[in-house]
């Protein structure tokens, strides 16, 4: 049902790409801190941690919010394009 919607499958793909890109620099910055030896833990790690996490969450939130990943999102994004044409030709 999804796929009979116009454009489905490219924001779907966009999405992806926009969350794919900023995990892969988050595992960048995670791995290195996750690498050295467990036991010695500085403060340098405890705050890259905790900026990764704070940082991976609203990575995580921003993405599920800007982008029109479920059916029915799709379709409310498609009423509203529908609706500013309308209103864009009443004006006119």
């Amino acid at each position: 049902m999804a796929a009979s919607l116009p454009g489905v499958a490219m924001i779907r793909v966009q999405a992806w790409i926009r969350l794919l890109i900023p995990l892969y620099v988050f595992l960048e910055l995670l791995l290195p801190t996750l690498g050295f030896t467990a036991l010695p833990i500085s403060s340098t790690d405890v705050e890259r941690f905790v900026t990764g996490l704070v940082g991976l969450i609203g990575l995580l939130v921003a993405w599920w919010k800007n982008n029109d990943v479920t059916e029915r999102s799709l379709r409310r994004r498609q009423a509203q394009e529908q609706e500013q044409l309308e209103n864009t030709s009443l004006t006119d």
